[in-house]
C-alpha cells in the first residue's frame, strides 16, 4: 500500500474459476448504392466485451459488460479503383467501463460511458509502383462520475496515421510512415503530450540479394510507450507524489539487413 508503505498480498484471490452467461446480440448492415463508385452504408450492433479473466474469476456472479453501437458513412472509389475516401460517423455505449489500475493491478468499475467518434479513410495510387495512405480518428469519450460526466483516463481524442510507400519495378521498396497521438487525460487532473514520429524504411532488391535500412523515430521524438497516474513513493521514508508514471517510447534507431538466398 503506497500510503501506509506496507506489503499487500492477495493471496485470496481464486486461482481458478467457471463462469459462463449468454445473451442475444443483434446486428443490422444496410449498403446502398448511391452513385456509380459511391456507397452509403448503415451499421447496428449489440453485444459484449468480456472483462479480464483475472476480474471474472474473482466475481463470477457479474454479467457481462453490453456494448451498443452504431455507424453511418459513406465511401467513394473512382478514378480506375486508384482512389479510395471513406468517412463515418460512431457512436458506442457501455453499461460498465472497466479500467485498468496500475496500483491495485486489476480492472476497477468506473461506470457507464459513452463514445462519439468520427474517422476518415484516404488509400490513393498516383501509379502503380507509389500509394499514399491517411487514417483520421476524432474520438469524445464520456465516463459517468458520482460527481459528473468526465472524459475516460488514458484515451486519446485524436489519432492519425501517414503512409508513402514505393514498391518500384526497378527493385526499390521505400516507405515512410507517421503516427499521431493526441493528448491523453489521466486521474489526478493529468494530461500526458501528444507526440507524432516518423519511421522510414528503404531498401533494393537485385537478384538474390536484399538490402533493407530500418530507422525508428527518424527525428527522435519524445514520446510514452505507455502512461498511468497513480501516487508513488521514491524512497520508504520519503513523500507519497501525485504524477504520470511513463514507460519511455523507443528512441532513434537504425537497423541495416543483408539478405542473400542462394
Amino acid at each position: 500500500d503506497i500510503y501506509t508503505n506496507q506489503t499487500v498480498y492477495r493471496n485470496n484471490d481464486p486461482r481458478s474459476a467457471f463462469t459462463q452467461a449468454h445473451m442475444v446480440s443483434p446486428s443490422l448492415s444496410a449498403i446502398y448504392r448511391l452513385l456509380s463508385g459511391c456507397d452509403l452504408f448503415l451499421n447496428f450492433g449489440r453485444g459484449l466485451v468480456t472483462r479480464p479473466a483475472r476480474d471474472q474469476a474473482a466475481s463470477p456472479h457479474l454479467a457481462p459488460v453490453t456494448v451498443t453501437g452504431a455507424e453511418i458513412g459513406s465511401r467513394y472509389t473512382g478514378f480506375g479503383g486508384s482512389l479510395s475516401l471513406a468517412g463515418s460517423l460512431w457512436w458506442a455505449y457501455k453499461d460498465r467501463e472497466y479500467i485498468f489500475d496500475s496500483e491495485f493491478g486489476g480492472s476497477v468499475e468506473r461506470g457507464r460511458s459513452h463514445r462519439l467518434g468520427f474517422e476518415l479513410e484516404l488509400r490513393w495510387a498516383p501509379v502503380r509502383w507509389a500509394w499514399v495512405a491517411t487514417d483520421l480518428f476524432l474520438t469524445l469519450t464520456r465516463l459517468q462520475q458520482p460527481q459528473g460526466w468526465s472524459s475516460i483516463p488514458n484515451t486519446p481524442w485524436l489519432l492519425m496515421t501517414n503512409v508513402v510507400g514505393v514498391q518500384h519495378p526497378s527493385g526499390l521498396v521505400a516507405s515512410v510512415r507517421g503516427r499521431l497521438l493526441g493528448p491523453r487525460y489521466h486521474d489526478l487532473g493529468l494530461e500526458s503530450p501528444a507526440y507524432y514520429v516518423v519511421d522510414l524504411v528503404a531498401g533494393w532488391k537485385w537478384r538474390h540479394v536484399t538490402l533493407v535500412l530500418t530507422i525508428e523515430n527518424l527525428f527522435d521524438t519524445v514520446w510514452y510507450d505507455s502512461v498511468f497516474a497513480y501516487p508513488v513513493r521514491v524512497s520508504p521514508e520519503g513523500e507519497v507524489n501525485q504524477g504520470l508514471q511513463v514507460t519511455p517510447g523507443t528512441p532513434f534507431s537504425a537497423r541495416l539487413e543483408l539478405t542473400v538466398r542462394i
